[in-house]
């Protein structure tokens, strides 16, 4: 969605995701991995699921959670993420 789009959409905000993530420029980083905290706000259409209550017509947060634990993002190298 863009511009007077996102104003008319639904935003599904979570905060302070943790996860523990392997990623760096020195080779302990990478080794012995940190803490990671995210912050997502997650624009969509959920008129949908507003009319007909149903979750089949919703998004899970869990889903969300999942979707960004599995994804690897070297951190230093913006923009480029690595295979899972």
């Amino acid at each position: 969605m863009e511009g007077d789009a996102i104003l008319r959409g639904d935003k599904l905000i979570l905060r302070g995701l943790m996860f523990h993530g392997f990623h760096g420029v020195k080779s302990e980083e990478k080794k012995l991995g940190q803490k990671f905290v995210i912050d997502v706000d997650a624009w969509m259409d959920l008129h949908a699921a507003g009319l007909s209550d149903h979750l089949s017509d919703t998004v899970s947060y869990t889903d969300i959670y999942r979707s960004l634990k599995r994804s690897h993002v070297n951190l230093a190298s913006p923009g480029r993420a690595s295979s899972s």
